[in-house]
């Protein structure tokens, strides 16, 4: 198989998260540490998944799934910034991400558009 990009930096992302995710459950903040971690992370699995899909329909539908816990992820480090402080280049590869995923889904259904 060969190397993604998109998978690269995803795991990239979730270690990112960690030390945030920590932090929130230290200062109590445990359901929202939780929250995080698990839509942060739950990104690259789906996308991980994603290169081990049956088809085109089934890469795409997990891409989606990505993308959606892509703009969950968005929300809860909104919440968190309003009460900790952490490293901006978090949420620009984030964005970073959500864009690579939204690029893979339009390709994808472009190609099955035109296997059809």
């Amino acid at each position: 198989m060969t190397k993604s990009i998109l998978v690269e930096k995803s795991i990239e992302f979730a270690k990112d998260i960690l030390p945030i995710t920590k932090s929130l459950r230290d200062a109590n903040h445990r359901i929202l540490a939780d929250q995080l971690f698990r839509s942060a992370t739950s990104i690259g699995a789906s996308i991980h998944e994603a290169q081990a899909s049956e088809s085109i329909k089934d890469f795409i539908h997990k891409l989606k799934i990505a993308n959606k816990e892509a703009w969950e992820s968005d929300y809860w480090l909104k919440l968190t910034r309003s009460i900790m402080n952490f490293p901006p280049e978090i949420e620009m590869r984030r964005a970073i991400i959500h864009k690579m995923i939204n690029k893979s889904i339009t390709t994808a259904q472009k190609n099955a558009e035109t296997k059809n």
